[in-house]
């Protein structure tokens, strides 16, 4: 009774409300005044506007959603939540499948990226993949290579080397390392092929022939003998290992980060779970750009070894600020490079997390089917909002590096070139980079103009497919009324034959 009596008088303060409102009468409350504030009132403006009359019907639907929930927006909201947990609980598995399988792609990719001296197998594989797909002629080899010291081979045995194949200079230029290879010259180093042995050696160039510079004797060390090889510079048994180890693993990374491609069937199972592919190809080439970059760091970390290796023991006053500078960007890199393996690591270490998350979600409402959407959320939410503040950070860090790495190089190319021709080199660049910025941008709009056109033409032709379905079946009606008609008609005077 008392609770029935509180609820009338509710109703009463509702309705008396809504009456000093339509008339102008209504005042809100004051608010409660401090001490210090004195008891000065401010006088309201003649000109203040009043606030508008509520109509009968905006009154009846204030009260039914006040006082009447069930019956007006809770069974709304409440399908609405049912629908969206059904449809998340659908794509769930899709997205821990996806977070999985590129968590398994960024673990290989780090073994393509390793820094140490001696290659892995993922890396020597990489090299034996793109050396294998490029067209080149093969390589001359002297008689019994790896069998006989140099002395030992004779000059008749060299007169009998097959003839060097021809070849395009567009299969020629193919090559990874073509503009390496092509600038090879005596005592340039180089790694070669042992067929015997089944190894690559690092060797030396130490005879071009004159008459033929595609001719090139490579002596290299087996064992702690010396051996020679006459091979042709742009044939398979000889490279250029910096620039073919790094395309090498830049190329891997690009063939091996296609998860999209392989889960399409997965996607494309339901439209709901077709919902999760622009997500996925977003993250996908999120992933793609970091790995890309962190193989250009290592390509940049490689080549600075080998420019270390090049510093004279005896620096002249005019080499010394060059040398200085180099060598102030070469430890930059170095400490980049570990800066950014670090948080890349971290970057991909929500992949897991999204993974377990989703997991979590699949599992909760499948043993509980009425656990609320906020609660199995929970875990997902959590991780979206980690990673959206470390994403911020991580642009942050990058933007650092970024500048960071034009001072350096700044730096060397001041020392070198000198300051107008950098800057203004500089300037074409960043003009180049806004005019695609610009190109881009238009290109965008375009393409989001001719998207929303397509999804128009989409929506009227499903409306003109149900015009015509209806149409259709209209004609389908009239047709069986006039069979109906002509039955009817020819029964009427087969009975009117009869009665005559």
């Amino acid at each position: 009774e008392e609770a029935g009596i509180k609820k009338k008088l509710a109703q009463k303060k509702f309705k008396k409300a809504v009456k000093e409102a339509q008339s102008g009468k209504y005042k809100p409350p004051e608010p409660e005044k401090n001490d210090d504030q004195g008891d000065d009132k401010a006088e309201e403006k003649e000109d203040e506007p009043k606030p508008l009359p509520v109509s009968k019907m905006e009154t009846r639907m204030l009260k039914k959603i006040c006082l009447k929930p069930k019956e007006s927006w809770q069974g709304l909201e409440k399908e609405k939540t049912d629908l969206t947990k059904i449809a998340l609980v659908e794509m769930s598995p899709v997205f821990g499948g996806f977070f999985m399988r590129m968590n398994e792609v960024v673990k290989q990719a780090q073994k393509l990226l390793n820094y140490s001296q001696k290659l892995n197998d993922e890396q020597n594989k990489a090299m034996k993949v793109l050396m294998e797909n490029v067209k080149s002629p093969k390589a001359i080899e002297a008689p019994n290579d790896d069998n006989k010291a140099p002395d030992e081979i004779n000059v008749k045995d060299q007169s009998e080397q097959p003839e060097m194949k021809s070849s395009s200079t567009e299969d020629l230029e193919k090559l990874p390392d073509y503009a390496q290879r092509k600038g090879w010259k005596e005592a340039s180093e180089c790694q070669v092929y042992s067929d015997s042995k089944g190894k690559w050696y690092e060797g030396t160039i130490i005879k071009i022939d004159p008459k033929d510079d595609r001719e090139i004797e490579v002596k290299y060390d087996v064992g702690g003998y010396s051996r020679t090889k006459q091979v042709d510079r742009f044939g398979p048994e000889v490279r250029d290992p910096l620039v073919v180890e790094s395309r090498a693993i830049t190329a891997a990374i690009t063939v091996d980060i296609n998860v999209t491609e392989i889960m399409m069937s997965e996607f494309e199972l339901t439209d709901t779970t077709l919902r999760v592919l622009p997500i996925a190809r977003g993250v996908e080439q999120s992933t793609k750009a970091i790995l890309l970059c962190q193989s250009q760091i290592r390509q940049s970390v490689r080549l600075a070894e080998a420019i270390l290796k090049l510093k004279p023991a005896n620096l002249s006053d005019t080499s010394k600020p060059l040398w200085n500078a180099v060598d102030d960007g070469i430890n930059h890199i170095i400490d980049k490079a570990s800066e950014m393996n670090k948080i890349s690591g971290q970057y991909f270490g929500f992949f897991l997390k999204f993974n377990q998350s989703f997991q979590r979600f699949v599992s909760m409402n499948e043993q509980n089917k009425d656990a609320t959407l906020s609660k199995s959320l929970q875990d997902i939410k959590q991780d979206i909002t980690e990673f959206g503040a470390f994403k911020k950070e991580f642009n942050i860090k990058l933007q650092k590096l970024s500048d960071e790495g034009m001072k350096v190089i700044k730096k060397c190319v001041e020392t070198s070139m000198g300051i107008e021709q950098f800057e203004s080199t500089r300037a074409a660049r960043e003009k180049a980079k806004h005019d695609y910025l610009d190109k881009k941008a238009k290109y965008d709009t375009e393409s989001l103009r001719l998207d929303d056109r397509l999804e128009a033409l989409k929506d009227e032709r499903a409306r003109e497919r149900v015009v015509k379905a209806a149409l259709t079946f209209r004609i389908e009606q009239l047709k069986q009324i006039k069979k109906e008609d002509e039955e009817f008609r020819q029964s009427r005077l087969k009975e009117l034959n009869q009665l005559l």
